[in-house]
């Protein structure tokens, strides 16, 4: 299990990277200012921690496994709004469906990481994870960036569209892995 955790967060990671250092340039690209760029991040971020609360606790008593499949796939939609919405009001209803997302799948992923963890490598394991999204955010940010300059805006939602499918398919597939913990 660890290792689908592993690969579908550095996945998902490198798809959220492409578009990342972009989003200002996309605000104003649809109408937006500076005020819409800090405004809808705010909203953003605020919505999402009232619902990684609300989430986390009903993970609880659920599959984990599920909430963070539907997180990622909810995202990838979500990415797939980026092409469709032409004024800064939509993108504020968008980030919304973003925290959504981030909420279904932050606390769940956590917990599921922590409960697949072999404790006598705990320290290397969260540093495949933690270091291994920093190395691969990095590239992202490289690729993303170079990939929107030449091709634009679109291109690179559908790319990260296709990089959150393949995380969501991927976490997906531990819903019918036997459910059995590794925790030592």
């Amino acid at each position: 299990m660890y290792f689908y955790l592993l690969v579908a967060t550095l996945i998902a990671n490198f798809a959220d990277s492409l578009f990342g250092p972009l989003y200002a340039i996309y605000v104003q690209n649809i109408g937006g200012d500076i005020l819409d760029v800090g405004n809808t991040m705010a909203l953003s971020s605020i919505a999402t921690g009232f619902l990684i609360i609300v989430f986390g606790k009903l993970s609880d008593h659920g599959r984990k496994e599920l909430y963070v499949t539907l997180g990622l796939s909810i995202s990838a939609l979500g990415t797939l709004g980026y092409i469709f919405i032409s004024t800064p009001f939509q993108l504020y209803l968008l980030q919304l469906v973003f925290a959504l997302s981030t909420a279904l799948l932050s606390a769940p992923f956590s917990a599921l990481f922590a409960e697949h963890i072999d404790k006598n490598k705990a320290g290397l394991l969260w540093a495949l994870e933690g270091g291994g999204s920093k190395i691969i955010f990095g590239l992202g940010l490289l690729l993303g960036t170079f990939i929107t300059y030449r091709f634009g805006f679109v291109t690179v939602f559908i790319i990260v569209f296709s990089f959150q499918i393949c995380a969501a398919l991927l976490l997906g597939r531990t819903l019918f892995l036997p459910q059995k913990k590794t925790v030592q």
